[in-house]
């Protein structure tokens, strides 16, 4: 058992060895040496080369003095006429409805109908001892 455990172990390291070497690739680890441009072409101007002083020549740039600034519309259409200007003389009208209900119908809850599970159906009571009061 010892033996054929040993020869396994051997198999397996020899495996192992020759699968690193097959991995190492045979081509060189780095790129080819390339020649500049500039080496080919002596006389060539660039970019950098056409703009190096510029930076140095450059006027300040001006900046508002403060945050951004924003500018009314009627001071660029001085002509506009707003929603208000349109409906300035128009006559006011008082809504006759009501947007809320000055007194709510009174209703009983569903506790008191029965309707909430866990809950007696009886008055409603509160930790000061008072009972609620219903219409």
């Amino acid at each position: 058992m010892k033996r054929i455990a040993q020869t396994l172990l051997v198999i397996s390291l020899a495996t192992a060895a020759g699968a690193t070497f097959a991995a190492t690739p045979s081509y060189p680890s780095s790129a080819p040496e390339t020649t500049s441009l500039s080496s080919e072409f002596p006389n060539m101007a660039t970019y950098a080369d056409s703009h190096r002083n510029e930076a140095a020549n450059q006027q300040a740039m001006t900046y508002p003095s403060f945050g951004a600034q924003v500018y009314p519309i009627a001071g660029e259409f001085p002509n506009l006429r707003s929603y208000a200007d349109i409906h300035r003389n128009d006559p006011v009208v008082v809504s006759s409805t009501s947007t809320f209900p000055a007194s709510p119908n009174a209703t009983t809850s569903m506790a008191e109908e029965g309707l909430v599970p866990g809950l007696n159906s009886g008055p409603t009571t509160y930790a000061s001892g008072g009972q609620a009061t219903h219409n």
